[in-house]
């Protein structure tokens, strides 16, 4: 891809909202030939956009940026509150979808914005995990937390749909705490 692509998805609040958001996804990227990451970038979309029909009650903007480098995703909603990862029990059946995006995603974390806040999320737009703090972009998650290189062995925890692990097993990702 040679130039900067954008598009962006009101999101209606109501039970086809997901749906119409992944749908919207995968057609985006696979407009821009960014299929290396649709499998894992749409199920993101599902998990962020989900949080925020649960928890803002209003329709979020679902925005999609690629520079040919990148793919940036956010989901812009009404709720001042910002998500929080938690650890809840095995048999839960909520409460996955950050740490999800801590473990796919090449960066993430959230910004406040006028009337609301935003959730964000970066995967190298070649699939890989090979993002650097200059090449992802210069937005940074809020709350005095910054991204970090680490070494992080996602293929020993997460795997990819079909099976397949991340490459590299090396990311930079935003860690809450650290």
């Amino acid at each position: 891809m040679d130039h900067a692509r954008e598009a962006s998805l009101s999101v209606p609040n109501e039970p086809t909202g997901v749906g119409q958001a992944r749908r919207f996804t995968e057609a985006r990227l696979a407009e821009w030939g960014l299929q290396e990451v649709a499998d894992v970038t749409v199920l993101l979309v599902s998990e962020a956009v989900t949080n925020a029909l649960l928890h803002a009650g209003a329709s979020p903007l679902l925005r999609l940026e690629t520079d040919g480098v990148r793919l940036r995703v956010e989901v812009m909603d009404a709720s001042p509150v910002m998500p929080a990862v938690r650890n809840f029990g095995e048999i839960a059946t909520t409460g996955r979808g950050l740490q999800l995006m801590d473990a796919l995603a090449a960066r993430w974390g959230t910004e406040t914005a006028a009337g609301g806040k935003v959730v964000w999320f970066e995967m190298a737009a070649d699939g890989g995990a090979g993002l650097t703090a200059e090449g992802a972009g210069s937005r940074r998650g809020t709350g005095g937390r910054r991204c970090r290189e680490e070494p992080w062995p996602v293929a020993d925890r997460i795997g990819f749909p079909g099976g397949a692990a991340r490459p590299g097993g090396w990311a930079l990702a935003w860690r809450p705490g650290r």
